[in-house]
């Protein structure tokens, strides 16, 4: 089955959520080309409605999706990482496939942001943005307010030129931690939470040459949670994606063995 985005849509990101609380997944597209996104809500059956498209303002170009309670309302919202305007848009559900631009952040300073997630940092019952810039060596993480407004960034380095970020509890703490792909070096850095939205510096993993990807998942059925990354070159300049096993006491071996291929991140 073939769901087409839109003629001209160049799409950069696809992000699965339950967006109208009917329990069935829904997509939504970062439509680089169109300056839109795009929701195609879900009927369960493995087919969509026709795809409802919100405009993120002209030249905005979004290039990233995140999606999480950002007003502690118990609805999933949408935020856009746009980068021609360098502003993050926070587009507030009403959980009735209903969605409005609460805001229209501006960050980044002189680089758009270029790939972000979303997750529950500080234990408040609200989702925070971790935020990243191309060109930079460093993440943001952002706070909502109950308007779906954000506190001021607070900022967390990691590698140079972050591509990919994922957002998992890689110690088993039950606290969530940061996992970043960079694309200009051949490590991927670990940032473990502290639950209050504060994280330790960052301990950095050596993998491939140019990680480009990272996604995290129990990828050997022993209940923790492993990294998974794509490089965007090995010595031969062909792709080689493999994986980072975890001990769940923060330690990661790598394992040339294991071949697996991801997408473009968001």
């Amino acid at each position: 089955m073939s769901l087409a985005p839109g003629g001209g849509s160049s799409l950069r990101c696809v992000v699965i959520g339950d967006l109208n609380n009917d329990t069935n997944l829904d997509i939504i597209l970062a439509n680089y080309g169109t300056n839109n996104i795009g929701v195609l809500f879900g009927y369960g059956n493995g087919s969509f409605e026709n795809q409802m498209m919100l405009s993120t303002g002209m030249n905005s170009h979004p290039i990233s999706i995140a999606v999480g309670d950002f007003n502690g309302d118990r609805v999933v919202d949408i935020a856009v990482a746009n980068l021609g305007t360098k502003h993050v848009d926070m587009m507030l559900g009403n959980g009735q496939e209903n969605f409005a631009i609460q805001t229209s952040y501006e960050i980044g300073f002189d680089r758009p942001p270029l790939v972000m997630a979303s997750g529950d940092f500080n234990n408040d019952a609200r989702s925070e943005i971790a935020v990243a810039y191309d060109g930079r060596d460093h993440v943001d993480i952002f706070v909502p307010y109950n308007s779906g407004s954000f506190e001021t960034e607070t900022r967390f380095s990691v590698g140079p030129f972050p591509r990919s970020v994922s957002i998992g509890d890689v110690n088993n703490d039950t606290r969530l931690d940061i996992i970043v792909a960079n694309w200009e070096s051949n490590y991927v850095s670990v940032l473990l939470g502290y639950g209050n939205g504060s994280f330790e510096t960052e301990t950095r993993y050596t993998v491939g040459s140019s990680p480009r990807s990272v996604a995290i998942g129990d990828v050997n059925n022993d209940t923790r949670l492993d990294i998974v990354i794509a490089n965007s070159r090995s010595s031969d300049g062909s792709p080689n994606p493999n994986p980072v096993k975890s001990n769940s006491r923060i330690g990661f071996g790598f394992d040339k063995n294991w071949i697996w291929c991801i997408p473009r991140p968001c």
